[in-house]
Parts: C-alpha cells; structure tokens; sequence
C-alpha cells in the first residue's frame, strides 16, 4: 500500500506510524541478536577433554596429527581449535612436549620395559665367624611385580657385583630378557661397569 491508499484506511494511525510498525515488524523477524553469543562458540567439554588426553598420551603428535584423528573418530576440530584448546590446559607444541616428559609418563610408556634393581641387608645372622650381616642383590619386574634374587653376599664389592650382573644378564630365563632399562639407586657399588654389563 502506498501512502495515498493508507491515508484513506487508516483512521486511527497516521501512515507514518503505520510504516514504522511494519518496519518494526521486519526487523523483529530478521532479527538474531537473541540467538547469538559473544565470539567463536565454545568447543564441547568432551572434545575438548578428548584433545587435550591425545596429547599427553602422544608426545609427538603436533595440531595436524591430533586433528586427523579426531577426524578419524568423526569429529570435525580445526587446527586453530586444537592449539586454543591445548593451550588452555597448559600443554605445550608437539616438539617441547616430547622433551618434556614428566618421570612418571615415561614410567607409564615403558612400564613393560623397565626393570629395577636394589639391595637390602640380612638381619645378623650366626655363622662361624659369628654374626654377619648379608648383602642381598635383587631385580623387580615393574610391570609383573616379580622379584628375582640376582646374589647375596657378606662383603659386597665391584668385583662381586660385576660378576652378578654377568649371571644374571646370561641365564636363559633371566628376567632382563627383553627389558630396555633398568633403574637403580646412587649406592656406589652400581658401578659403570655393572651398569654396561647390564645395558637391556
């Protein structure tokens, strides 16, 4: 309706409000200010959780390597999203989390790789040099929790314990069978020696 043809219907009104409530009318329609929130939207709790647990199980997986496998498990992240999300829990780029492990996530990636050693000392015990104290050798699977004894002693050295890693590193059932580390104490009798004999 033009204004002409609004003058002779509207009675009530002036054209002029008449236009502006229809103007009014549109714009409430076309309106989506109630609809939309400040910035980006948040990324879901979940996802976000899901980011940040790939990258402290996979130290060398960068943006691209962490968004090809959420893309795997049918989530759409972009890389923008995944640096913000890491960054908000405190986890660094790909190449400084790799230098950065903690001792217990290296504990944790090669808990089936890691053998430990260490010794403790008998009660005194009669003999017939009277009472003598032992000196007793051991290694523990850390991922099965077994306990071998590797040697006991009354006067422990570097000569004793040499040898003692030699048996032990030679035995067809030795528990260092397949282990890369072994972990040990500073007690000097740990000596370089032992230690290259042992290198699992």
């Amino acid at each position: 309706m033009g204004r002409k043809l609004l003058v002779q219907v509207a009675t009530l009104v002036t054209p002029d409000t008449l236009l502006a409530w229809h103007r009014k009318l549109i714009a409430q329609k076309y309106d989506g200010s109630a609809k939309r929130k400040p910035g980006r939207p948040l990324t879901k709790n979940d996802l976000a959780a899901l980011v940040a647990r790939m990258a402290q199980e996979n130290h060398d997986w960068g943006y691209r390597r962490i968004q090809g496998a959420l893309a795997n498990l049918g989530h759409e992240c972009a890389r923008s999203t995944i640096a913000g999300i890491l960054r908000r829990h405190g986890i660094e780029p790909a190449p400084d989390r790799n230098r950065k492990a903690t001792w217990n996530e290296f504990v944790r990636r090669h808990w089936e790789l890691i053998v430990a050693a260490g010794f403790f000392t008998t009660e005194e015990v009669w003999t017939s040099k009277g009472l003598t104290r032992y000196l007793v050798l051991f290694f523990i699977d850390l991922s099965t929790r077994k306990v071998a004894i590797a040697g006991i002693a009354s006067n422990g050295n570097g000569l004793w314990i040499s040898q003692v890693g030699r048996n032990a590193k030679d035995a067809l059932d030795s528990m260092l069978n397949g282990k890369r580390f072994l972990i040990h104490d500073r007690d000097p009798l740990f000596t370089a020696e032992f230690q290259s004999i042992l290198k699992v």
